[in-house]
């Protein structure tokens, strides 16, 4: 019995070592940035939490609202951006952007081109994929460690290999 618990503990063991050691990819948000920084290398990323940096510099974007509306939207309308003097501006609300109108277009046609992007698309429904199947597994595993831990304390030793 101890060495059935063994096999499975090892095999736990091993499937949580490939998950961590999976094969490194550029990430989503790295594609985007560098996209950005080739296409308008002017342009300065703001983190949006940094509000005293957002108001006192030019020639900047939010990194988290242009992620959020990449990855948030396959079929970005272009009437969803828009510049309106030296802001851009997504859904008549939130400003991602502050420069030059004609740097503003630029990066408005550039969102536009990488939300429909077929890469970046393949990247967010491989993370959407991954993230399904590591809540799948995480319960999996829980639930395994809970009978492995059920049989150690319920008088069952394992014993060391």
């Amino acid at each position: 019995m101890h060495t059935d618990i063994e096999k499975d503990c090892k095999r736990l063991c091993k499937e949580i070592e490939e998950i961590i050691k999976a094969k490194y990819k550029p990430s989503f948000e790295h594609t985007i940035t560098s996209e950005i920084y080739l296409t308008c290398p002017k342009r300065k990323i703001v983190h949006k939490n940094n509000v005293k940096e957002y108001f006192y510099q030019s020639n900047i974007y939010t990194d988290n609202d242009v992620f959020d509306i990449i990855f948030k939207n396959h079929s970005l309308d272009t009437n969803d951006l828009e510049v309106n003097g030296d802001k851009l501006i997504y859904q008549n609300f939130t400003n991602i952007a502050k420069g030059e109108k004609s740097e503003l277009e630029t990066l408005n046609q550039l969102i536009l081109k990488l939300a429909s992007n077929k890469e970046i698309i393949k990247l967010i429904e491989e993370y959407h994929n991954l993230h399904d199947e590591l809540e799948n597994r995480a319960e999996s595993f829980k639930n395994e460690i809970k009978d492995l831990y059920n049989l150690v304390h319920g008088q069952k030793k394992l014993e060391k290999t």
